[in-house]
């Protein structure tokens, strides 16, 4: 299992090293090896995005593609934090690796602030952080940027490159994702 979801604070936190500092320091709290891992992780392993507003004050959505992360992260961050891991709320998304493997379609993939986008890291990452080696094939068919958003339109030409698309929104795409930078909003375009 991987996934997102919501951590709500007091505080908000504007800083992106700031978040992820409060982070880091939570899961020190909860375990010294884990937070060690983190330090020397590579990027994408854990990702802090937001904040955002809410009827109950802020949060920030924590994202990872490690499934021993996501699992530990669910199990042991509401012992410190306020948490909400349902599958319909919101702010709460969850994926088995099978669910990634959808059917080939075409996709709006919306990433935020990301300076680099490489499909090259995407296919590494879903190696490294899953165990499975994946062969996308996929056609453009336009990139568009409009102010902090890229907008790419892909169509997938095989369940690959449909779990290709559906990991980003967990690893993000591109440089300094564990502050949320690369964050994917998948849209599916019927034909």
């Amino acid at each position: 299992m991987i996934g997102r979801f919501p951590i709500y604070i007091h505080q908000c936190y504007t800083d992106h090293e700031e978040r992820w500092q409060y982070i880091l320091k939570i899961i020190k709290d909860l375990d010294e090896a884990v937070y060690q891992f983190l330090l020397s992780a590579p990027d994408g392993t854990l990702r802090v995005v937001g904040p955002f507003n809410t009827k109950r004050g802020s949060c920030m959505v924590l994202s990872t593609p490690l499934p021993a992360l996501f699992r530990f992260l669910v199990l042991n961050l509401p012992t410190k934090v306020k948490t909400v891991v349902k599958q319909d709320k919101a702010f709460v998304e969850l994926s088995t690796t099978k669910q990634l493997f959808k059917r080939p379609a075409t996709y709006v993939l919306k990433i935020k602030d990301a300076d680099e986008i490489s499909f090259r890291q995407l296919i590494h990452d879903f190696g490294m952080f899953l165990g499975l080696k994946i062969q996308p094939i996929f056609l453009f068919d336009s990139v568009k940027v409009s102010g902090s958003y890229t907008f790419i339109t892909l169509k997938a030409l095989n369940k690959d490159a449909s779990a290709m698309v559906n990991f980003s929104r967990y690893s993000g795409i591109g440089n300094n994702r564990k502050y949320g930078f690369g964050d994917v909003e998948i849209f599916t375009l019927e034909q």
